[in-house]
């Protein structure tokens, strides 16, 4: 009976080992576990960990972010945000972790330190700003530099199936940055004049601006903050985010005691069957928080790959860190370069950086083939996204047809349409004995129906040029983009391969299989 047990408690430990072993878990209101835990949690899982429901930090979309309008105020506008992306939260540097108390009393708190924090998005604003009226809708980028902040919220107990969950209730945020950057494009319209007028004035009087709107812009984050940090707390009852690992090793280390004394009783007979059942009966617990909806299929089985694929942007969108599925969208990227092509009459090179990319979730995937138990031949995916979205800072530089171009800033590149063609050979690497997929030979096709390109501040930011050039370069984006598209292939292919490659080399190839 004792090998029973052991042999039970081994397994729950093997299976509860592949959780994020940094992956913090503290006592009820231990601050300085607490703030070493929100370190651990920026440092690794800042990508989410949708099986917790914990959203990912970096970078952080928002679907919209209003400030509503005050009449009483100088600043009297109505700013509308949508498909925002806030960046900057992983470098956060968090002072003061309070509250977290067993029976959820009294006030919880974060502050902090941000050293650079960026809202990117589309706009739509309307008002006055001081003596100045104010009207545009486009792309808008605000940059805060070195904001302090605290939020506070209380805890509402909830009861669902006889236990106790965390709600969130009257939350408030506080934040004060040294220094604020904005820019709208197209204001007014559109008119380059007005709209650098009116962007320097906003910049000159930063200060007097941001504390005008600041209540309106507070309100709109915090309830952006109440919401993320509920949905992770309704994940589960409140008791078991604390002590978790401790709380099991108890449970155990008692009822080992309670079977071993049982043992010596001769009325009790426990049987092999028994201790199996046990065992089995720990492990389906252990493995219980896996989510339910992550796909296993046959080597070489393309409806179910194909199947599987469609279940991982439905379910797994905002990626899965242990298993290193990044998140797909919106998909980032450090860089994406396009290299110079000295015989092609579009001889330009393209540098892109802090680039996100958009569309991802809503592919549609027509072929899933390879994946071979022998990881021979080749594999390929092949499918159609109906947009995709480049957006990101670029430094351009050469020619493009008969136009010499030149500029760096803000880009977008929209394409419609796209059919696509991605293919690899596996490598077999083996590690500890076991045998892993390394990805080579890569090469991706893809075809767009249309593309639409905006580069901003071309040639030194020189209005009529940047319209005239982009202009120009959609009204030849089918040759233009055909020029740049081997060395536009190439660089998404590394891309991909990176991604794919990033995934296999989690954990040996036949795991990943039924």
């Amino acid at each position: 009976m004792k090998f029973c047990i052991f042999i039970s408690f081994l397994i729950l430990q093997v299976a509860c080992g592949s959780y994020p072993p940094n992956f913090p878990k503290c006592k009820h209101g231990d601050e300085s576990c607490l703030l070493k835990g929100a370190a651990d949690i920026l440092q690794h899982h800042f990508a989410g960990l949708p099986d917790v429901s914990l959203l990912p930090i970096e970078p952080f979309p928002v679907k919209k972010l209003n400030v509503e309008r005050n009449p009483s105020s100088p600043v009297n506008v109505d700013i509308k945000l949508k498909d925002v992306i806030v960046e900057g939260f992983k470098a956060v540097k968090i002072d003061k972790f309070q509250g977290l108390k067993e029976d959820m009393s009294g006030r919880n708190a974060i502050a902090g330190v941000i050293p650079s924090l960026t809202i990117k998005g589309k706009y739509t604003l309307d008002g006055n700003v001081l003596v100045l009226p104010i009207k545009g809708n486009g792309d808008c980028e605000i940059k805060c530099k070195n904001v302090k902040f605290d939020f506070s919220w209380d805890f509402k107990k909830v009861e669902k199936d006889g236990k106790i969950y965390a709600a969130l209730e009257h939350v408030k945020l506080q934040f004060e940055p040294d220094h604020v950057h904005f820019f709208f494009d197209h204001l007014f319209d559109g008119d380059a004049s007005l709209q650098t007028t009116t962007n320097d004035f906003l910049n000159a009087n930063w200060s007097e601006i941001f504390h005008e709107i600041q209540p309106g812009l507070t309100k709109a984050i915090s309830l952006v903050a109440k919401a993320y940090i509920a949905k992770f707390f309704e994940h589960q009852p409140y008791a078991e985010y604390f002590q978790f690992w401790q709380t099991k090793e108890k449970y155990l280390e008692v009822h080992y005691k309670q079977l071993e004394q049982q043992v010596e009783r001769p009325k009790i007979r426990l049987t092999m069957k028994f201790c199996i059942f046990i065992t089995f009966l720990i492990l389906q617990i252990a493995y219980g928080g896996y989510p339910s909806n992550f796909p296993k299929c046959k080597y070489g089985d393309e409806p179910c790959l194909i199947k599987g694929a469609a279940d991982i942007l439905k379910n797994h969108i905002n990626g899965v860190a242990d298993v290193n599925l990044l998140p797909i969208d919106p998909f980032s990227l450090k860089t994406l370069n396009v290299a110079r092509n000295p015989a092609s009459p579009v001889n330009v090179d393209i540098k892109l950086k802090d680039v996100i990319v958009e569309g991802f979730k809503d592919i549609k995937l027509e072929k899933f083939q390879g994946l071979k138990e022998d990881l021979s031949g080749r594999n390929v995916i092949a499918g159609s996204l109906d947009s995709l979205t480049i957006k990101g800072k670029y430094m351009l530089d050469g020619n493009v047809l008969v136009l010499p171009i030149k500029g760096d800033g803000n880009c977008e590149i929209k394409c419609k349409n796209i059919k696509f063609d991605f293919s690899w050979d596996f490598k077999k690497v083996e590690k500890d004995g076991k045998i892993y997929a390394a990805l080579e030979h890569v090469k991706l096709q893809f075809e767009p129906d249309n593309v639409h390109f905006f580069f901003d501040h071309l040639f030194d930011g020189d209005a009529s040029l940047q319209t005239s050039t982009n202009d120009f370069l959609n009204a030849n984006w089918s040759e233009i983009f055909h020029e740049i598209q081997p060395g536009l292939s190439k660089a998404l292919g590394l891309v991909f391969k990176s991604y794919i490659g990033k995934f296999f080399a989690h954990q040996p190839y036949a795991e990943y299989f039924q």
